[in-house]
């Protein structure tokens, strides 16, 4: 049985819609674009029917989904990027 995935990003760059379609090829894929916090009924409607939420960057749109898999007892997957977080290390560090 395929699993039940809700796939929440900001923004569909290239490197995402790559991870999007890997995940389409063998499990049921819901995809859902969060810009604004008006999204969020969309985002616990979509954890609370998938086994899975899986979500790029661990910005606003993370908080919420992590938030809402866990109070569901539903796993949640956070990517992204390690340049990202150096540049984040280095604009703190200076």
């Amino acid at each position: 049985m395929p699993v039940r995935i809700v796939f929440v990003h900001a923004c569909l760059l290239s490197f995402v819609e790559k991870d999007l379609d890997i995940l389409c090829f063998g499990h049921r894929v819901r995809d859902l674009h969060f810009r604004e916090l008006q999204d969020i009924c969309a985002l616990v409607c979509g954890t609370k029917r998938t086994d899975l939420t899986f979500f790029w960057f661990g910005k606003l749109h993370a908080f919420f989904a992590v938030t809402f898999s866990g109070v569901l007892g539903e796993n949640a997957v956070v990517v992204g990027r390690c340049d990202v977080c150096l540049k984040s290390r280095r604009e703190v560090a200076t």
